[in-house]
Formats: structure tokens, C-alpha cells, sequence
């Protein structure tokens, strides 16, 4: 494995590229960065994002900024940062050329590479997006899986290398995305997730003092990803409603009639008062009850194509609404409502078989647009035991599930 050595960093600024930064910006407007982990499956699709994107960098503000890094899946070709501009005669300017290929799942890895962004096109505000594979907040003991459990992943970027049909795959936790986030200079105003099963409250409780706002789905995302074209000015739009409003409808939106993207936008602020409103919650009305399951809007399902009992990210609102007295629920449901501030729901969306839409059907008094892990006896024999993976998360303590036994 490379790394960004410490004497490449240091010289990185200076001998990277031509531009010169300090007559483009005055510290105002926004830099976006999208982190691009397409060194795996995903390689062919990054090269239609960046063309959408091109398109909506057309809409940029004078002292906007969109940066890409981009690590593909080509053994000719080594990761490179490039920023896309309104400019219709040079709309894509490469500004660093890596010499040697790493892994963009390497938390320290994107630390670097987001610090650099920052340093090089400071701004009155960062944006992030989340480009690649991701499973929420699971946790796997290796980053190199055996060819006997290819299903098992785990939270962010799946790297594998020049080689996509080598074992070797690396992944990112959310704890070591947490850690490498919270070390940059600045926090972000939002991260945009385009990558499946992102928005857990899990996730969101780690990532809660790294950025404003999250907007991701629950769900499994289109193999196509969004539809850069139109978010892309959104993601710039300095009011904060109708920065995420716009995101989330536009993504929704892009299925046409068919399968649409349920999405939703958290704010970060507002995740302590959830944690406590939830501690209460399952302390007074959870304490030695058998959960009832049933018909629940679900969003992943960790199987083998054969396992079914392996649900493991439950719409959160739907479960309480499911499992809690009415006057707890909707007194509870009041938090929620202030941490989740928008939401787009789906009937139905791209399944690789994870899902079976036959099993409950989403309605506006059931989804809550962000899913929560909810510990039950049958994950002690399953493929992976969920029940103490789950307690490595924040959120198992800071909810209460450890008060009422679990």
C-alpha cells in the first residue's frame, strides 16, 4: 500500500500545478469537493458524473469552487484532483497529478487530500460529497475479505486496487472517517452522500461534529448515481433550506415515474436531542418488551441471497411509531422531526436484491427517511453478530440500548 508521504505533502502546494489561487478567491462563496473512491466496480460510471458535473459547473458563482479527486479503476492511470469550471474553453483543469496509486478508502489518505482542497481554494464555506460504496455503519474485522464471504462489507469507498478481480479490497469505517473529518481545518456545511445506506442514525451520530447537514438515502442508491447536472448549483445555493431542499428533490425526482432515491437531510445540531429523546424513549417504553417486527419499512438486508433474517437497518421513525405508546411516540417524534428537516419519500427503489417490497409499504406516517439498527436475539447466530459490532458506534450507548439490557 502507497501513502501520501510527508515530504510529497510538503511540496505538494508548491509544485502541483500553475494555478494561483490567491487572485481567483477572497475567502468567500463555497468549495465542494467530491471525494471519488471509483477504484472498484463503480470505475466506468465516474467519468458520466464528471461530464454532468462539467455541466452544472456552468451555474457557478464567481468565488464558488468544484474540485474532484478521482481514483478510477485504469492501471494506466494514477488518482488526480481536478476542479471543474464555467469556463466553456478549459471546463476541466487538472491542479495535482498523484505519482503513485494508494488507497482512497485510507482514511488518512482522504484527511490529506481534503486538507490539501481546503488550503489551496479557502472559502467562506466546504462542501463534501460522497462518491462511491458504502453499507451505513457496518464493521468488518479485515480489509481483506476471503472469497467465501464476498457479501460482507463495510461503511465507506471499497478499494481494490488496479486488479478488480483480486480478494484484496479495502474499506473505510465511519469511526475512521469520523476521525479523519474531524482533524481538517474546517467543519463542512454539508456532506452529500451518493453512495447506498448512508443515512443511519448511526453514521449521522459519529459525523455530527464535522458537518451541518447530511443528505443521503437509506437506502440502495442507482448504480448511475445523481443527477449532477441539476445538483450541482444546488449544492452552492448559500440558503441553507433550499440548498438541501433542492438536493434532495432533484435526486428523488430523477427516477421519473418508476423507482425513485428516498433521501433525507439531517441536521447535525439537533442529533444530541434525538440521542437523549430516544435514551428516554427506549428506557420508559422498550425495557423487557419483545420488539414487534412485523411489516416494518426496511432498507438493507445483509444476506447471501439466502439469509433473510439479517435485516439490519429498520426505518428508526417506523419502528418507535411500531414499538412505543402514542403519547411517547409523538412526543419523541417532535426531536425527530427537528433532526431530520427534510425528507423525499419512494414506494420502491433499485434493489440488488436486498430488499423485498413485498414485505411493507411506505406511506408518510411510516417513513422517517433514516434508518437505525435495532438489536434482536436472532443476530447472535447470524453471518456476523450485529448485537456487539453495533456497541462501536456512539449511538448504542448515547440512544439507551445498553440501559435496557442490550
Amino acid at each position: 500500500m502507497k501513502y501520501l508521504l510527508t515530504t510529497i505533502l510538503a511540496v505538494l502546494a508548491f509544485t502541483a500545478c500553475s494555478h494561483d489561487n490567491s487572485s481567483e478567491s477572497n475567502g468567500q462563496g463555497r468549495t465542494v469537493i467530491v471525494y471519488m473512491a471509483a477504484e472498484n466496480n463503480l470505475s466506468s460510471i465516474a467519468q458520466v458524473n464528471i461530464n454532468d458535473m462539467i455541466i452544472g459547473a456552468k451555474k457557478l458563482g464567481s468565488k464558488d469552487r468544484l474540485l474532484v479527486f478521482v481514483d478510477r479503476q485504469n492501471p494506466q492511470e494514477k488518482p488526480f484532483i481536478i476542479r471543474l469550471t464555467g469556463n466553456a474553453k478549459q471546463p476541466v483543469d487538472t491542479v495535482y497529478q498523484f505519482n503513485n496509486d494508494f488507497y482512497s478508502s485510507d482514511s488518512e489518505e482522504m484527511k490529506q487530500i481534503l486538507g490539501w482542497c481546503m488550503k489551496e481554494y479557502p472559502n467562506d464555506s466546504y462542501g463534501l460529497v460522497l462518491w462511491g460504496h458504502a453499507d451505513g455503519w457496518l464493521f468488518h474485522n479485515t480489509t481483506t475479505p476471503k472469497a467465501s464471504t464476498p457479501s460482507i462489507k463495510k461503511a465507506f469507498g471499497q478499494d481494490s486496487g488496479k486488479d478488480l478481480n483480486k480478494e484484496e479490497t479495502k474499506w473505510m469505517e465511519i469511526t475512521e472517517m469520523r476521525d479523519a473529518l474531524a482533524a481538517l481545518p474546517h467543519t463542512f456545511k454539508f456532506i452529500f452522500a451518493d453512495c447506498c445506506a448512508f443515512q443511519n442514525v448511526e453514521v449521522a451520530y459519529e459525523l455530527r461534529n464535522t458537518t451541518d447537514y447530511i443528505i443521503a438515502s437509506p437506502a440502495e442508491i442507482p448504480g448511475a448515481g445523481a443527477p449532477y447536472a441539476n445538483i450541482i448549483p444546488a449544492m452552492f445555493n448559500k440558503t441553507d433550506a433550499t440548498m438541501y431542499q433542492q438536493i434532495c428533490d432533484r435526486y428523488n425526482e430523477a427516477g421519473g415515474t418508476g423507482n425513485r432515491v428516498p433521501i433525507s437531510t439531517v441536521n447535525t445540531a439537533k442529533l444530541s436531542d434525538l440521542a437523549s429523546a430516544t435514551h428516554d424513549i427506549i428506557s420508559n417504553e422498550l425495557n423487557g418488551k419483545t420488539f414487534n417486527m412485523d411489516g416494518l419499512v426496511y432498507y438493507y438486508n445483509n444476506v447471501n441471497y439466502v439469509y433473510r433474517a439479517e435485516r439490519i437497518m429498520y426505518d428508526m421513525m417506523d419502528f418507535l411509531r411500531q414499538n412505543t405508546g402514542n403519547e411517547a411516540y409523538l412526543k419523541w417524534r417532535q426531536t425527530y422531526d427537528a433532526a431530520v428537516v427534510y425528507k423525499k419519500k419512494s414506494s420502491k427503489w433499485d434493489t440488488n436484491g436486498l430488499v423485498d417490497f413485498d414485505d411493507f409499504t411506505v406511506t408518510d406516517d411510516n417513513f422517517g427517511g433514516m434508518s437505525m439498527f435495532v438489536p434482536l436475539n436472532r443476530y447472535n447466530s447470524t453471518q456476523k453478530n450485529y448485537n456487539e459490532l453495533i456497541k462501536q458506534m456512539e449511538w448504542y450507548n448515547a440512544a439507551g440500548w445498553s440501559s435496557i439490557g442490550w
